[in-house]
């Protein structure tokens, strides 16, 4: 199915789901394995793949991931490797069918998607407590939460 801004959620059943929105992408994450992150196989710098590693998708996008490279990067560094870089179609076809077609290795590219957002987002919240702390001098300030 196709999907524009505004409309009714997937009909039952739909196993691909080719998106031209905003602002839906977090929702619809949620309801899938797999998912392509757009403007990276052309030289736009890439969405971001963090939104689907946090929904816990299995990841997957081409170079041109310019506006998140270091998220790509430590995706793709995870163990096992949370994210995919593909070339071309062909390689996005064949990552996409290795893992629908193994369960144990999708669960672990799943997991590991998650997991390395949440280890992102944690990061990135204590590095904001301590810009904050810094100028109040205040001392150990720790972020917290559920990630």
């Amino acid at each position: 199915g196709r999907r524009g801004g505004g409309g009714a959620p997937p009909p039952p059943g739909t196993s691909v789901l080719i998106c031209d929105t905003l602002g839906e992408l977090p929702s619809l994450y949620g309801l899938c394995r797999v998912a392509f992150v757009g403007a990276s196989l052309v030289p736009l710098g890439g969405h971001n793949l963090l939104e689907a590693a946090r929904a816990g998708c299995a990841v997957v996008h081409g170079p041109s991931m310019d506006h998140f490279a270091a998220a790509a990067d430590s995706l793709g560094r995870s163990a096992p490797p949370a994210a995919c870089l593909v070339h071309d179609e062909v390689e996005l076809a064949s990552f996409v069918h290795r893992q629908l077609a193994n369960e144990v290795l999708h669960l672990r590219t799943r997991r590991a998607a998650l997991r390395t957002a949440k280890t992102l987002a944690a990061d990135v919240l204590q590095d904001v407590c301590n810009l904050v702390a810094l100028p109040l001098r205040i001392t150990g300030l720790v972020a917290t939460g559920s990630g």
